[in-house]
């Protein structure tokens, strides 16, 4: 649990927080469509489970056009937003393993609820050597944001991903984060006004369509 606390309370949102402010909402949405192929990794390596031959071929042809599009996005290199992105998503897949394997000894919402307690030190420690006078000031929607983030995203959501990461297999659930690409190019332009161009979306329909097929019968 505290292993689970680690990843997911403090890897993925830290990484994907230095990202974001180098990449778009909306290329990191895209890019982050390569953890459904992380999190079967993870879970074949450290979960026990035995996905078929289809669906490693249409993960690892997803996380080609990911790669691809990071690439052609940012010149011909990854830029240092992409990389954090990437260690954001193996921080998060592999926390999904660790806590989804966790989940079924024990009720999701019990995971997230320990894992945040045996962290709280860390946080609490963190949030005294990082406080600024400033943020008492915050605007209504940046403290709206920021108690989304906890009490949704980080928390919440948690209740019921774990349940479902417990019974319906690791590896085969995990590809219900396709809508997340999906999720992320609507909010970014609705609330943050970016463009969305027609060749994000061709890569983000391509990549979320090869792993629907992974995650199909057998």
């Amino acid at each position: 649990m505290f292993l689970a606390g680690l990843l997911l309370v403090f890897g993925f949102p830290v990484f994907s927080s230095i990202a974001m402010q180098t990449v778009p909402a909306s290329h990191g949405g895209v890019v982050l469509g390569v953890l459904p192929l992380t999190t079967s990794i993870f879970a074949a390596l450290i979960g026990g489970e035995r996905p078929s031959s289809l669906f490693w071929a249409c993960g690892v042809a997803g996380a080609a056009l990911v790669v691809t599009f990071a690439i052609s996005d940012s010149g011909t290199q990854l830029s240092s937003g992409d990389l954090f992105l990437f260690l954001a998503a193996l921080s998060a897949s592999l926390g999904y393993v660790v806590s989804g394997k966790l989940s079924r000894r024990m009720p999701g919402w019990e995971v997230i609820c320990w894992s945040l307690i045996l962290t709280a030190p860390i946080s609490i420690a963190g949030a005294l050597l990082s406080w600024h006078p400033e943020f008492a000031s915050a605007s209504s929607a940046q403290t709206s944001a920021f108690f989304y983030l906890c009490f949704g995203s980080m928390f919440l959501g948690f209740f019921a991903w774990n349940v479902g990461l417990g019974m319906g297999g690791i590896a085969r659930v995990s590809q219900v984060q396709l809508l997340q690409t999906f999720v992320t190019l609507a909010i970014s332009a609705f609330l943050l006004g970016e463009h969305v161009g027609a060749r994000t979306l061709i890569f983000a329909l391509a990549a979320s369509r090869s792993w629907r097929l992974a995650a199909g019968p057998g």
